[in-house]
């Protein structure tokens, strides 16, 4: 299967976004212009150009069957700030179609993305999902 690229999208992490997610968690406030690890995920799934709805449809799956998010990777490779806007880059790696006692016919489906502030990838996500296979008009 060929490995799509997605819509490119931006994300802007404002002071107020990040002083709530560290208020969420517990965390110590901000310290210095460094927003909080969390938003290497934030951004790269908020971010991104194309809606997790359209993202199952490339799977063959659908946002009404449930996808389920079964493991994320993340590499922070440059520090993100508040007030900064950052590019989102993403791409499906690849699709596999699975049976499963829990899910039944399933595709599992692994999602790079880039975080970009300019040229500077500050961060990597990769995501596995699982999405339930479509039913067919014959299943039905």
């Amino acid at each position: 299967m060929t490995t799509p690229e997605l819509e490119p999208g931006t994300f802007l992490i404002t002071s107020g976004m990040d002083d709530r997610a560290r208020a969420s968690c517990k965390a110590l406030p901000r310290a210095d212009g460094n927003a909080h690890p969390i938003f290497a995920f934030i951004a790269a799934l908020g971010g991104m150009g194309t809606s997790i709805a359209a993202l199952c449809e490339l799977c063959g799956s659908s946002i009404e069957a449930g996808p389920v998010l079964a493991s994320t990777r993340i590499r922070w490779l440059a520090p993100m700030t508040v007030d900064s806007e950052y590019g989102v880059e993403a791409r499906i790696v690849d699709t596999v179609a699975k049976q499963s006692r829990r899910f039944g016919k399933a595709i599992h489906a692994r999602i790079r993305f880039t975080v970009l502030h300019g040229e500077t990838e500050c961060a990597e996500v990769d995501i596995h999902m699982i999405l339930p296979e479509r039913e067919s008009d014959d299943e039905r």
